[in-house]
């Protein structure tokens, strides 16, 4: 895990416009990790461009605009995430406070409406998420 923070430390101290990275996370523990992915995020802030592999598509989905799947040696798919993940027929919908009343209603509303709903479940955080904020405590 050492030696991967360092040689990140040598490409960053030239402060390339591009940053070339394979498997940036890997050996890390996931506090590491996330440290990884922050510095990442704060590049792509600054409008650097980062290229970096990865077979943990969990860590590339939350961190690219676009991706580029290779398979046996071949790039058969590129796109940004929002037009490769997107499904078509369904629409997505994060409602925060609501009362059981209003949950009902909503439910009602969307029958009504000939719609079906396929999952209505409480959001939840994803597990490393959960792990630093509990380690961090």
């Amino acid at each position: 895990g050492m030696a991967r923070r360092i040689g990140l430390a040598q490409v960053l101290l030239k402060e390339p416009e591009l940053c070339i990275l394979d498997e940036p996370t890997i050996g890390l523990d996931p506090i590491g990790a996330a440290e990884i992915k922050d510095i990442i995020r704060k590049l792509k802030d600054e409008g650097k461009t980062i290229l970096f592999s990865t077979h943990l598509l969990s860590e590339a989905e939350p961190l690219c605009d676009r991706i580029g799947i290779l398979y046996e040696g071949r790039l058969i798919s590129t796109g940004s995430l929002k037009e490769l993940l997107s499904l078509r027929e369904e629409i997505e919908v994060v409602i925060k406070g609501i009362s059981p009343e209003g949950e009902k209603e909503l439910k009602n509303f969307i029958h009504s409406h000939q719609g079906t709903i396929v999952s209505f479940n409480r959001a939840r955080e994803r597990l490393e998420e959960f792990y630093i904020r509990t380690v961090k405590k």
